[in-house]
């Protein structure tokens, strides 16, 4: 059975869930069909707020890991997201533990291709 918790934080209750190998596999097709086609952020959107205020924070993943949607995140300090995400990583390490691989390997890719063309 998987992990499903809920805690207050800073006055804001928030459910947060184990991803199961399904989600996850869902989570890694939702990865691969953005980088063909990346979305576009809107200026003064929440998302656009969200990723200039936490460069190590992905709103999909914190929206993925709980019940939070974009229409309850204005309304959270900055503080208690944090404290949010980091409870979500406890819950799922796994699932960062592969995260931290897919990144660490788009950046080699990255670099191999900037070495071959440079």
């Amino acid at each position: 059975m998987r992990a499903a918790i809920r805690e207050t934080f800073a006055g804001v209750d928030v459910g947060i869930r184990e991803l199961t190998l399904d989600e996850i596999r869902g989570w890694l097709a939702e990865v691969e069909a953005k980088m063909d086609a990346p979305p576009a952020v809107e200026a003064g959107s929440i998302r656009h707020t969200f990723s200039l205020m936490f460069d190590d924070i992905d709103i999909d993943d914190l929206l993925l890991l709980t019940d939070l949607t974009l229409d309850t995140l204005p309304d959270i300090a900055p503080s208690a997201i944090e404290a949010i995400y980091e409870r979500a990583k406890a819950v799922n390490r796994r699932f960062f533990v592969m995260r931290g691989q897919l990144m660490a390997l788009g950046m080699a890719l990255v670099d191999q291709s900037l070495a071959k063309s440079g």
